[in-house]
């Protein structure tokens, strides 16, 4: 009976000590003659290419709705992010030809036979926002002259259809489905347009300020954007929800870096939050509270999981460098992040879901940012040493009787 007290007490044990020790965890940042690149970011994709190619996609959308787009475009997009600050050949190509991969699943019969064709824009403003994104994402890594010459004429093609649907369309917010409407997937579209135009002879600027204004008429009474609206009129059905916002703050700068500004500020007031010492962004705001659902994920003590992995990418890439730390090594305790023969995974690798959106968080982050030396987490590193005296007391009194 012994034996099995003291067993059952070393696994809490062991994670109490990995997580205070993660609270001065770094990514390791490999400099050479090509430039730089996050080595962490890259384990973390290796893990992901092998689970990904192996059909990781069909079993999260068994779990979540988009679950295979989502897993798709964050891998691609993460890619995109590792090769920003390098010129390194070899890896540039292992990017864009993940990238080319991961494009080619998001066109098959299968993944598009998620979203409903018959709708005012075809596949609806999710599948076309994020797809096109990450097409316009894959072409700027390449020089202007070998450019994928199919996927630039699909991009253009696309965007002109996502534009002309947006200015025909009664509300600003393009419909997902034929029966929700989501304000993210939107602004995930609007950057798509934003992009095309870096990437081209700018043809949608006057379609973003014209859908900029009337989606500014159309905030939530805290003036964000809200996280669902009506159908009819666009109006703000759900109000803004950290999930959601922490996303959206993810896109909103490609689009009008003044109006993303304010809108991080409010963000900041509203839901970001303290734990125990620790950072974590709320999923509904200072004030209010509720459960998780398939967008929040799980919510804890009014702390969302979605909200906090999602919103470390928007503290770090709005450079609010100290949350962002503090919500970093957070996740690298509590999630369990884990290297072993060059792949990094969290939670054990279970939920690749949720290594894709940490890893896309990771990779929004400029590294100067990421370099920082994180700060001291006194009043939880206290806590844990308690709780480990605790355990060792205990152990010992097992031990004696």
């Amino acid at each position: 009976m012994k034996r099995i007290l003291l067993l059952l007490l070393i696994f809490p044990f062991v994670y109490l000590l990995q997580l205070g020790a993660r609270m001065f965890y770094q990514p390791t940042i490999v400099e050479n003659e090509y430039g730089r690149y996050s080595k962490d970011l890259y384990q973390q994709l290796q893990f992901l290419k092998n689970d990904i190619h192996q059909g990781a996609g069909d079993d999260m959308q068994a779990i979540y709705p988009e679950g295979t787009v989502f897993l798709h475009v964050l891998y691609a997009l993460s890619w995109a992010n590792l090769v920003v600050e390098t010129n390194d050949q070899k890896l540039r190509e292992e990017a864009l030809e993940e990238m080319r991969w991961s494009i080619s699943r998001l066109e098959s019969d299968s993944i598009k036979a998620i979203f409903p064709e018959d709708m005012f824009l075809p596949y609806g403003v999710f599948y076309q926002g994020w797809t096109n994104y990450t097409r316009a994402r894959y072409l700027k890594l390449q020089a202007p002259e070998n450019r994928d010459s199919i996927q630039q004429y699909r991009l253009q093609h696309s965007c002109k259809k996502i534009a002309a649907a947006i200015e025909r369309h009664h509300t600003p917010f393009l419909f997902s489905y034929h029966y929700g409407c989501w304000p993210a997937d939107n602004l995930v579209a609007m950057a798509a347009l934003a992009e095309h135009d870096k990437l081209f002879t700018p043809a949608f600027i006057q379609t973003r300020g014209d859908w900029l204004t009337k989606m500014q008429t159309k905030l939530d009474t805290n003036g964000l954007i809200p996280h669902a609206v009506d159908l009819t009129y666009g109006n703000a059905l759900i109000a803004a929800r950290g999930s959601s916002q922490s996303l959206m703050l993810a896109f909103l700068p490609r689009i009008d870096t003044v109006f993303a500004q304010q809108q991080f500020k409010q963000y900041q007031n509203l839901f970001s939050d303290y734990r125990l010492g620790l950072p974590g962004i709320r999923e509904y705001p200072h004030g209010t509270s509720g459960f998780g659902d398939i967008d929040a994920g799980p919510v804890i003590w009014d702390i969302g999981g979605a909200a906090s992995v999602v919103g470390m990418g928007a503290m770090g890439q709005h450079e609010s460098t100290q949350l962002y730390l503090g919500l970093r090594n957070s996740i690298e305790g509590f999630a369990i992040g884990t290297s072993w023969f060059g792949k990094k995974r969290y939670l054990f690798g279970q939920l690749p879901i949720a290594d894709a959106f940490i890893a896309w968080s990771h990779s929004r982050v400029p590294l100067d940012v990421q370099m920082v030396r994180p700060p001291f987490f006194g009043k939880f590193l206290m806590l844990v040493l308690l709780v480990i005296g605790l355990f060792i007391l205990l152990a010992g009194r097992i031990i004696k009787n």
